[in-house]
This record gives structure tokens, C-alpha cells and sequence, in this order.
């Protein structure tokens, strides 16, 4: 939680106490509008208050229990508003180098950039996969075309041998007849010369046995 609390709004004048460690901090505001701030600016805790050590954590005088820190006066209203937070958004910055932030700033800061990360690299892995996936599919597709290619040629050539043998069954079956044929032509010319000697043969026994 974070607060923007106008300095003309201070209970006390001069209440920014310089005291050892800390600073104290008086409003008018009640301990509900605290719990359920609205900042009209950002935090940009990178300057620093006074002498006194920044960090020191305080109560805020007739108004809330809470500890709070002062952490920065808000860029572009110097001297008009006064930044603060409650215990839970403590924003420590070490006083060597007020531009670095410590946890948890930096932590958070540090998480966000590696859930990035880390959400872009899964974004990456998963598109690899989907990349391999598709390489994959593509690859089973143009196996499953060969074999059905191959079953297909397989096939053509198949039924080439069959008509082949069937070819060569209706050959054979044509030679046959023809053979049976000459076959039965050869008896016929055989019967009918046996025919013709036996009528050459009738007829010369006729003639010796017929007087002159």
C-alpha cells in the first residue's frame, strides 16, 4: 500500500521531526484511508530526506498505529507531497548508491524479468515441438504415400503377371487345338486314303476273279 500525503494537509506544522533514526509523520487522515490508498503519482524512491538516515520507520500520530517509511518525495511536486508506505511495501535504498534498489524491488523486478524469460522460453520450446510435431506429421505422410506407391505398383505389376499367365494359358489352350486339329485332320487323310487303297484293292481282286 502506498500514500500520497499532501504536506498542506499535516495536522502540525513543521511535523517532518527530525528525530534520531526516524522521521514522524502527523495527518489528519483516519487509519481506513491508509489501508485504501489511491496514489495519484508513482513510487520513485531515488532522492533522499534530510540529513536523518532513510528507512526509519514511524507511526503516524492520531491517525493509524500502522508504521510507515517515508520514501521519497514524489518528482514534480517537491515540497508539495510527501511519499509513504505501509511496513508491507517497504522500499529500503542504501544510502552508498540511492539509485539501486534493494528487496524487495529488486527481487520483484528480478521475478518479473525471469517469469518473462521463462515465458518466452517456454513460448520457444512449444513452438519447437509444434515445428517437430508438424515435421513429424509430415514425414509419416510421405512414408504412408510411398507404401501406398509401392502397394500400388505392387499391385499393376500383379495383375501384369496375371495377364501375362493368362495370355499365355489362352496360347497354349490355341496351340492345343491347333494341334488337336491338324491331329484330326491327319486321321481324316488317313481314313480316306485307307479308304482309297481298300476300293484300289477291291477292284483288282474283282478283276482277276471277272472272266474275259
Amino acid at each position: 500500500m502506498k500514500q500520497n500525503i499532501p504536506l498542506s494537509s499535516l495536522s502540525v506544522p513543521g511535523s517532518l521531526t527530525r528525530a534520531s533514526q526516524t522521521v514522524t509523520v502527523t495527518t489528519g487522515y483516519g487509519p481506513s484511508r491508509l489501508r485504501d490508498p489511491t496514489p495519484r503519482t508513482p513510487l520513485r524512491p531515488l532522492l533522499r530526506l534530510g540529513p536523518w538516515p532513510l528507512g526509519g520507520y514511524t507511526p503516524i500520530s492520531g491517525a493509524s498505529s500502522h508504521p510507515v517509511l517515508v520514501c521519497a518525495i514524489s518528482p514534480g511536486h517537491f515540497g508539495s507531497e510527501l511519499m509513504v508506505s505501509t511496513r508491507a511495501n517497504f522500499l529500503e535504498i542504501p544510502e552508498d548508491d540511492p539509485s539501486r534498489l534493494r528487496a524487495p524491488v529488486s527481487q520483484a523486478l528480478a521475478q518479473v524479468k525471469e517469469e518473462k524469460e521463462e515465458k518466452e522460453e517456454e513460448e520457444k520450446e512449444d513452438e519447437e515441438e509444434e515445428e517437430e510435431e508438424e515435421e513429424e506429421e509430415e514425414e509419416e505422410e510421405e512414408e504412408e504415400e510411398e507404401e501406398e506407391e509401392e502397394e500400388e505398383e505392387e499391385e499393376e505389376e500383379e495383375e501384369e503377371e496375371e495377364e501375362e499367365e493368362e495370355e499365355e494359358e489362352e496360347e497354349e489352350e490355341e496351340k492345343e487345338e491347333e494341334e488337336e486339329e491338324d491331329e484330326d485332320e491327319e486321321e481324316e487323310e488317313d481314313e480316306k486314303e485307307e479308304e482309297e487303297e481298300e476300293g484300289q484293292r477291291e477292284k483288282q481282286s474283282r478283276m482277276k476273279f471277272e472272266p474275259l
